[in-house]
């Protein structure tokens, strides 16, 4: 006997800051379709509103029908109560205590999840990825901002709030810019991609993230010194923190997604050689996630989980 998990569909949201990744999944999580739609304003109603738009979308051009739609998980980068569907703080969206799993629940009919958008990856990791062969592992995702998320035993470790993972939001510059949480000197100011391209005067609001992105790719590509040495300098900061963290945790392996991953090696040499000389417990093996839908399928395990109790 076997589950034959494609009778019933879920949906796995990615909200960033400003687009929104919509994929279409069978029971297992696995992708059958996905679409990425721009977010014009981040107020809460608007952002239900594309959410609604882009999941009508997807089931029509799939021809599925809605009534085997199980609900949708959203992943939001925030402090978010995923037991009320609460996003509680988020500093890049301007939200304070939104119920936003309520919100579009009413606008669906179906039931709605939400979290941590650094939490759905490791959840993603720890359902489908390198936890189908470790029990325990961290995952650290590079990108508008910084997270380190733990899997120990197998279950995610949220903290005591559920802001558990916000690497990023440690001081490493006390004169340092101020950071969007409002303090200053965060290690994510300098060392995010967002904080690479505010560096390198790529960060216009004008551009969207992957335009900003892809012209940071060119410099690199291009040879430029002042983008070389940003990524390099940013490269050799995370890796340190990260040594840091396993002295401290004791986890491995050590997952690293998020956009950072297209820098590849302008990024990870010098990453690499900081994790090497700052590691306590020895070499931390590090698996690099090459995948372009871990996030939003974390996201999508949201419901699924619900119906399998996993």
């Amino acid at each position: 006997m076997r589950i034959n998990y494609t009778t019933r569909l879920a949906i796995g949201i990615k909200l960033k800051s400003d687009s929104i990744e919509c994929l279409l999944t069978d029971m297992s999580t696995a992708p059958i379709d996905k679409l990425t739609k721009a977010l014009p304003s981040l107020d809460p109603e608007a952002v239900c509103q594309i959410c609604e738009e882009a999941i009508a979308q997807l089931m029509e051009t799939q021809a599925r029908d809605t009534k085997n739609l199980i609900g949708v998980g959203v992943s939001i980068p925030a402090f978010v109560d995923a037991e009320t569907g609460v996003c509680k703080t988020s500093h890049r969206f301007g939200w304070k205590d939104i119920h936003f799993a309520g919100m579009l629940q009413n606008k669906l009919g179906i039931p709605v999840k939400i979290e941590d958008d650094s939490h759905a990856f490791a959840l993603a990791h720890a359902l489908f990825g390198v936890g189908i062969n470790h029990a325990s592992f961290a995952t650290v995702a590079v990108g508008e901002g910084i997270s380190y998320e733990m899997i120990l035993d197998g279950k995610l470790h949220r903290g005591n709030t559920g802001a558990a993972g916000k690497l990023g939001h440690m001081c490493h510059d006390p004169h340092g810019a101020r950071c969007e949480c409002g303090r200053y000197g965060c290690l994510q100011v300098k060392n995010s991609i967002s904080g690479m391209l505010s560096t390198l005067d790529l960060n216009d609001p004008q551009w969207s993230f992957r335009t900003r992105l892809d012209r940071l790719l060119a410099c690199l590509a291009s040879g430029d010194e002042k983008a070389l040495s940003t990524v390099r300098d940013a490269g050799y900061t995370v890796g340190k923190y990260l040594a840091d963290m396993t002295a401290v945790t004791d986890v491995d392996p050590v997952v690293i997604g998020g956009e950072v991953v297209e820098l590849g090696e302008y990024f990870f040499d010098a990453f690499n050689k900081a994790l090497n000389k700052y590691s306590l417990h020895g070499p931390i093996r590090t698996y690099i996630d090459n995948e372009d839908n871990f996030w939003s399928r974390g996201a999508a395990a949201l419901v699924t989980q619900e119906v399998f109790g996993f």
